[in-house]
């Protein structure tokens, strides 16, 4: 609520769509998403610069508030999951035609 968050989706290698497919798909990735409520941008590098050093002054709370957050780890696993959910229903929907 408020910190504004934005993602860069970031094409590299177009190719056509193979019709045995189903899209979209998932290709690679890399980084979770940051944690609710932390200050934006700015709050989020911070937190992450406290959280890297064991005798910054903010370190001890930002670890107790990022729990078992790891920002080095990505669990590309739901982000799969989605994806398939989004291009089976796309499979299964009809396709409108127009009208001759």
């Amino acid at each position: 609520m408020g910190d504004c968050w934005e993602h860069q989706l970031t094409l590299t290698k177009p190719r056509p769509a193979d019709p045995v497919l189903a899209y979209p798909r998932y290709i690679a990735g890399a980084n979770p998403a940051p944690p609710e409520d932390c200050g934006g941008i700015p709050g989020f590098y911070a937190q992450l610069e406290a959280l890297a050093d064991p005798n910054h002054p903010d370190h001890e709370d930002t670890k107790d508030w990022f729990g078992d957050y790891d920002p080095n780890s990505f669990d590309e696993q739901p982000v799969k999951d989605r994806l398939a959910r989004i291009a089976n229903r796309r499979r299964t929907t009809p396709t409108k035609t127009k009208p001759r």
